[in-house]
């Protein structure tokens, strides 16, 4: 089974304040109480995740950007919820939309883990993980924070293979978007935002004897603000309601008759501002 767990735990050690010397009749004060913080439980302290958007280039809507190779992934992972097979030829397809609270945040030099809590309608619980391989798709996070996961997985099985996946995590409070995945499929849970792919997007095709792959471009919108268009295979910063950090491979392969014919479209969507 592909799913996994990636368990945290987080030691803690405590440390009290030295005794006063007894045998120092001049000693006027007790030992001054321990100071040591708590740093599980309801009272610990938030720990957070800060975006990291210095140094990407606001998107260009005017012109055919060449590809950059933007790297980085973002991935959900769980075991038994929602329930998947991953046999041969199998065909399994999810969708929830659940509440859940992020639980630990482990932030390493590039990438990040944050454990999410949900509540499935049962009221039963279930820990997913959610990674992040690139600080330039960071977003604003806290433990402790309340949020609300929408997530559709299909593995479409035998004969054609692959998947489809999209992935939307919103603050359950303000619904603000803080980050997005969308691979072979975009669904309208955006709102506020529309998110489509620009097939006008003006870019050249390549091709060889038996393949034409043309570059294109996702196009991000919202009511109040010009549309951006971010080209495949870059990444930028789109400036509308709020800013968002846009990744997208797009692959469009046409070919002519007796050769086949491919197409392949990941965008990935990060909050910047808090």
């Amino acid at each position: 089974m592909l799913p996994r767990r990636l368990a945290l735990a987080l030691a803690v050690t405590a440390c009290g304040p030295t005794p006063a010397d007894t045998s120092d009749t001049s000693a006027t004060s007790d030992a001054p109480a321990s100071t040591t913080e708590p740093t599980t439980g309801p009272d610990a302290p938030s720990v957070c995740l800060t975006p990291h958007p210095e140094g990407i280039a606001v998107a260009d809507a005017a012109q055919c950007i060449n590809s950059e190779d933007a790297g980085g992934a973002i991935e959900l992972t769980y075991e038994t919820w929602p329930e998947l097979v991953y046999d041969d030829c199998s065909h399994a397809e999810v969708e929830v939309d659940v509440p859940c609270v992020a639980t630990a945040i482990d932030e390493q030099t590039t990438a990040v883990t944050i454990t999410l809590r949900c509540t499935d309608d049962a009221a039963e619980l279930h820990e997913l993980t959610l990674t992040v391989t690139d600080p330039a798709l960071f977003f604003p996070v806290c433990t402790g924070d309340e949020l609300r996961l929408r997530y559709a997985f299909n593995d479409y099985g035998c004969p054609n293979g692959g998947h489809s996946e999209a992935l939307v995590l919103r603050a359950a409070a303000t619904e603000a978007i803080l980050v997005a995945k969308f691979v072979n499929r975009i669904e309208p849970w955006l709102a506020p935002l529309d998110l489509a792919v620009a097939d006008d997007a003006g870019c050249e095709s390549s091709s060889n004897s038996c393949i034409t792959t043309t570059r294109s471009a996702a196009r991000i919108s919202e009511a109040m603000s010009a549309p951006a268009l971010v080209y495949d295979g870059t990444r930028r910063i789109a400036e509308l309601g709020a800013r968002y950090v846009v990744q997208p491979e797009l692959i469009f392969e046409t070919s002519p008759e007796g050769c086949e014919t491919f197409s392949s479209v990941e965008i990935l969507l990060a909050r910047v501002d808090p």
